[in-house]
């Protein structure tokens, strides 16, 4: 249901006006109306509200105080809004601007310094912690090699750590001889582990001749590993027990920094955030300010408010001062495009489908809450379209363990409390055309395979086996069927909305369409059932077709008369509309054959392993195709096809003047 609106407006003294407004603030129902395009045309005989001559310098102050509070918060408490709860920093949004602004500097002033120190010495260490993290594998690999050949050498022996791609690996024998006849006979290359490519290999020799061995390695397709450079120097062992022991103290620097961040925004957050939510309300309040008029003496505020909160706005008012009057305008349908639309707040899986309407948007107000509707089109048409009750138990399945793995995610709330109720049909039509998986129930579950369809009539069985080709023709007037109701249903939708709104004109058109469908409808039956003229007669069944003959030609003439030229279009549009329910038809058997087929393979074509492997994962493919594909069309055909022969979008969404993070309706 749409929350019924009233419009206001608001005169007082011009000395009263800060308070009014303030109050107005803090009171955070009204959504402002812009009176100058009315002042402007001479409608309204006042003037635009005036602005101080540096209200754009103080305007630009604000801005850059509001974008520096913004990044300081964000550098203490992570991205994402904070607001200040109800009551707190009170005194902060009475301040006047200029005092808010050295308020806010002194405050600034000293909080950036102190994150930024925190901010750069935090960058460093991860950046640090990033480069221990690259040499680690290595090290493990490398070290125990190093301190063998090293410990019980002489002190003048040093070691160059190398690495040489895989494609190389044969230059490894012929290393160790060449090396020694341009160093010395200790020299010696160990091969370590290779790992992705390439070849880890350490060069022990007497550290005279480091220079000389890497001038002549360089040739040879190696890269050295160079260590950071403060390790440089440092002997090989020493650099690693030194790596080794920064990757364990670092994470607990980090750690400190942490909760040095942690402790600064608890202690600053009140004033911090206090401070931005007064920046960008006063900022608002400047630029609601344009949005008003004013006399010589008086000022005007126009707006809207929930009706059911204008008694209380009536009492915030007064409560300014007695002077302070508000008067309430009524709203015509001529108005409805300029009134702020809100959808009252749904419960449970309601408030899901109410979310999920958002996708399409609000209706223009006067309208119907289109919610309920949602919440019955889009399952209908989705547990029509899969249809099998396999899958459906699995969406479920899936949906529920969602919801208790992250039950206060409202993203998963929103989309599982959605899809719970379209696994709910799902499950439903899935008995109707006796599907669980595919044909696995009724072809080889043993028990289910006696289960025979009745046979209704020639084209019609229950269960209905959609899949059998006697039955896909039924399948399709099915689909059409749907299409045809949903069309109509929108029309007449649509008539009442008409009505509503007091466009008689649009009445006279969608009566018109429903009239050409109906017409349409009984020619289709005469021409199709033998046994109505049987029951009818020659006589009667002429009747019958000229009363249908009348019945399309006034619902021409209707449709022409309401909509003009584009009520033929609409016409051909409620046609195109009707057939585009055939995907219902193609979608779902699309699915249903594909899990036929997994079935067939692993019972008739691969009854092996394999052939259970393959028809797995076809199952998994199909049912993920499932969750998006009909989501995708029971969507289209629940917006496009059937709402719109009666949904009108609003241009206003209810936004009302209030405190920073109070916007939401009480």
């Amino acid at each position: 249901m749409l929350v019924e609106m009233s419009k206001v407006r608001i005169i007082g003294l011009k000395a009263l006006f800060p308070q009014t407004l303030t109050a107005l603030y803090d009171f955070g129902k009204i959504q402002f109306d812009d009176l100058s395009p009315k002042i402007t045309s001479g409608d309204l005989p006042i003037d635009c509200m005036g602005q101080p001559e540096d209200r754009e310098t103080e305007i630009e102050q604000l801005e850059e105080a509001l974008q520096r509070a913004s990044v300081v918060c964000q550098g203490l408490y992570g991205a994402g809004e904070h607001h200040l709860s109800k009551g707190q920093g009170a005194s902060l949004f009475q301040e006047e601007s200029p005092e808010l602004l050295d308020h806010a500097v002194r405050v600034l002033d000293k909080l950036e310094p102190q994150i930024k120190d925190l901010a750069t010495r935090r960058e460093a260490l991860e950046k640090k912690l990033a480069e221990l993290e690259k040499y680690k594998p290595l090290i493990a690999e490398i070290a125990p090699i190093i301190e063998k050949h090293t410990l019980d050498e002489s002190k003048d022996m040093g070691a160059l750590v190398l690495l040489i791609d895989k494609k190389y690996e044969s230059l490894i024998k012929m290393l160790e001889p060449m090396l020694c006849e341009i160093s010395s006979d200790q020299t010696r290359v160990i091969d370590a582990a290779p790992d992705k490519g390439v070849t880890p290999l350490v060069v022990v020799c007497e550290k005279r001749y480091m220079d000389t061995i890497w001038s002549f390695l360089k040739k040879e397709h190696t890269t050295q590993i160079k260590l950071p450079s403060e390790l440089e120097d440092v002997p090989i062992t020493e650099a690693m027990q030194h790596l080794q022991e920064q990757s364990e103290a670092v994470p607990h620097q980090i750690a400190t920094i942490d909760e040095s961040i942690a402790k600064l925004g608890e202690d600053s957050f009140e004033e911090l955030v206090g401070l931005k939510d007064a920046l960008h309300d006063r900022l608002e309040e400047f630029a609601v300010t344009k949005l008003f008029g004013e006399t010589a003496y008086t000022f005007v505020i126009e707006g809207y408010i929930p009706k059911s909160d204008l008694a209380d706005l009536e009492a915030t008012v007064t409560a300014v001062d007695p002077n302070v009057m508000i008067e309430e305008e009524p709203i015509t349908p001529a108005l409805y495009p300029e009134v702020p639309v809100e959808v009252k707040p749904r419960k449970g899986f309601m408030n899901s489908f109410r979310a999920a309407l958002g996708l399409w948007g609000l209706p223009l107000y006067g309208q119907m809450d289109p919610t309920a509707i949602v919440a019955i089109s889009f399952p209908f048409l989705f547990g029509m379209i899969v249809g099998d009750a396999g899958y459906g138990l699995l969406m479920i399945l899936v949906c529920l363990a969602l919801r208790k793995k992250m039950p206060d995610s409202i993203g998963v709330k929103n989309i599982t409390g959605v899809l719970l109720p379209a696994g709910v049909m799902t499950v439903v039509f899935g008995c109707f055309y006796f599907e669980f998986f595919g044909n696995l129930a009724y072809e080889y579950i043993p028990f289910f395979r006696n289960i025979h369809p009745i046979e209704i009539t020639s084209w019609f069985t229950l269960p209905f086996l959609r899949t059998e080709k006697t039955m896909m023709t039924t399948l399709l007037f099915l689909a059409l069927g749907v299409g045809v109701f949903e069309v109509a249903a929108g029309l007449v939708l649509g008539i009442v909305n008409g009505k509503k709104s007091g466009h008689k004109k649009h009445m006279f058109e969608k009566g018109g369409l429903l009239l050409v469908i109906f017409a349409a409808l009984l020619l289709v039956v005469g021409m199709m059932m033998p046994q109505v003229q049987a029951v009818l007669g020659a006589s009667g069944a002429a009747i019958f077709r000229y009363v249908a003959y009348v019945v399309l030609g006034l619902g021409l003439i209707f449709a022409m008369f309401g909509g003009g030229i584009m009520g033929a279009v609409e016409m051909l549009e409620a046609v195109s509309h009707s057939a585009s329910y055939i995907r219902i038809m193609a979608v779902g058997l699309v699915g249903a054959l594909l899990a036929d087929a997994a079935n067939d393979l692993m019972f008739k074509i691969m009854p092996n392993i394999g052939g259970v492997v393959i028809a797995i994962v076809l199952h998994i493919l199909n049912f993920a195709i499932i969750l998006f594909s009909p989501s995708i069309h029971a969507l289209r055909l629940t917006f496009l096809e059937f709402f719109g022969n009666f949904f009108e979008r609003g241009s206003r969404p209810y936004r009302p003047f209030a405190r920073a993070g109070k916007e939401e309706i009480q």
